[in-house]
């Protein structure tokens, strides 16, 4: 998987301006801007069991020039949308030589992957070189969306029951009930489109963070007039725990350095890494059952929706369950 640290530290530094400053909506709503293709997702209903079947995690190599041949844990997810919205965790791992000492490193976050639908740590020195290893041990850890739908909505109608607020070219919405893509893939969470149909191109860089009594709502801007939204909402997250033990593969050939890796077809276990079907997989799931229509007839169900959902944080949670299984 590339890496692309540095160009995370350039973006961080463009943006921040937009983050410092209010943008003017008169302006924005004057100036209209579209996006050349309006991509959208195409959802799965996946089940843990699914999902224990898809996710893959193996040693991997960075190809980047920058780094090249650093070792890397790669965890592979299923190749649906879903995936673009995970939430993780992956804790520093440990590394041993091959007398079963422990070997110093640095953990680099690697960021999702929407060819080979992955996300990645690299192990490297201090410096950045590739370190020696004989195994790696550790966990990752993915909060991952097994259910997810897109709801539209309108301006001045069902906006506010919905979960979502439309003003002009802004649009705001429950940051714990509507979805936020990975960075570095071409799928939007939140998406406008102007009174004839067309998509808004959002502002890049703008997000803004607001608190509704003990709800958290993100504001977002579009390049003008804000008619109609679509946003992703997830309906059952699944926490996922994997535990691995690896050895690192084989580095590359020099020659293939800087050149982006190929998605494969179908990821093969790593040769004497802990046979995959012991590694142990342990859940909690998350239920959200979205508001229905009946709830939404009225301005006065919208608040009462507002004030009942605020016990979970959100505006469509009626019920949260939760489970926890291990499966060896």
């Amino acid at each position: 998987m590339p890496r692309l640290v540095p160009v995370l530290a350039l973006i961080c530094l463009s943006t921040a301006p937009l983050h410092a400053q209010r943008l003017d909506p008169d302006a924005l709503t004057k100036a209209p801007r579209y996006d050349a293709e309006d991509v959208k997702p195409a959802f799965a209903a996946l089940t843990e069991a699914q999902l224990r079947e898809a996710v893959k995690v193996v040693s991997g190599r960075n190809s980047a020039a920058f780094s090249f041949n650093a070792a890397s844990i790669e965890v592979h997810l299923p190749r649906v949308a879903n995936s673009a919205y995970i939430e993780q965790s992956f804790p520093k791992p440990r590394l041993l030589d091959a007398k079963g000492a422990d070997v110093s490193f640095e953990k680099e976050q690697g960021l999702f992957d929407d060819r080979s639908f992955s996300t990645e740590i690299r192990l490297t020195t201090e410096e950045g070189r590739p370190v020696d290893f004989a195994r790696a041990i550790g966990t990752a850890e993915i909060r991952y969306p097994l259910l997810m739908e897109t709801r539209s909505v309108r301006a001045g109608s069902d906006a506010a029951v919905a979960g979502v607020e439309i003003e002009g070219p802004f649009v705001r919405v429950n940051a714990k009930r509507v979805a936020e893509a990975a960075f570095g893939n071409r799928l939007e969470a939140v998406r406008a489109y102007d009174a004839t149909g067309k998509r808004l191109q959002r502002v890049q860089g703008y997000t803004a963070s607001e608190f509704d009594g003990s709800a958290k709502f993100r504001r977002v801007a579009f390049h003008g007039p804000v008619a109609r939204a679509e946003v992703d909402i997830v309906t059952k997250w699944t926490g996922i725990a994997i535990t691995y033990d690896l050895p690192p593969v084989p580095p590359l050939p020099e020659s293939l350095a800087g050149t982006p890796p190929a998605a494969p077809d179908r990821v093969a276990e790593t040769p004497g890494g802990l046979p995959y079907a012991k590694a142990r997989f342990s859940y909690i799931t998350e239920h959200y059952p979205a508001t229905s229509a009946a709830d939404s007839s009225s301005a006065a169900s919208a608040r009462s929706s507002r004030r009942q959902s605020r016990m979970w944080g959100g505006w469509y949670p009626r019920a949260r369950c939760f489970h926890s299984t291990e499966v060896s």
